[in-house]
């Protein structure tokens, strides 16, 4: 399940499959623990206007208790995604899912940083707008 509350105008709890409902985005690039694979979710900037998001950090959080505060500002210039699913197949647990963000780190120079390693949150499972 994933939360997503805050400065919304419907905060939800949903099941992850209902992401689906979302167009799909794919990202193909490399992280700092992983080699080179496709990501596929919807936007993140796509899921903030699906709840009537009005902020402007998005603050995000694991199952396993690690948090992170992304700028919404980053959504828009990136392309960033809530990625469900890697390789084509729904992302487990042992490949850091099932809901992770992503950026496309590949395509910017500037995102390859500790900064945005950082960003790169998985175990998503609670979205609070702010």
């Amino acid at each position: 399940m994933l939360t997503i509350g805050g400065n919304v105008a419907r905060p939800v709890v949903i099941r992850i499959d209902a992401l689906n409902a979302l167009p799909m985005h794919t990202i193909t690039t490399r992280t700092p623990w992983a080699a080179r694979a496709s990501y596929t979710g919807p936007l993140l900037k796509d899921v903030l206007e699906w709840v009537g998001a009005h902020g402007q950090a998005v603050i995000f959080s694991a199952y396993d208790d690690y948090s992170v505060t992304i700028p919404v500002s980053d959504f828009n210039k990136y392309q960033v995604i809530l990625a469900i699913k890697k390789n084509g197949k729904p992302l487990t647990v042992r490949e850091k899912g099932p809901v992770r963000v992503v950026y496309p780190m590949e395509q910017f120079k500037e995102l390859q940083t500790m900064n945005t390693d950082s960003k790169m949150i998985w175990y998503v499972n609670q979205i609070f707008v702010r």
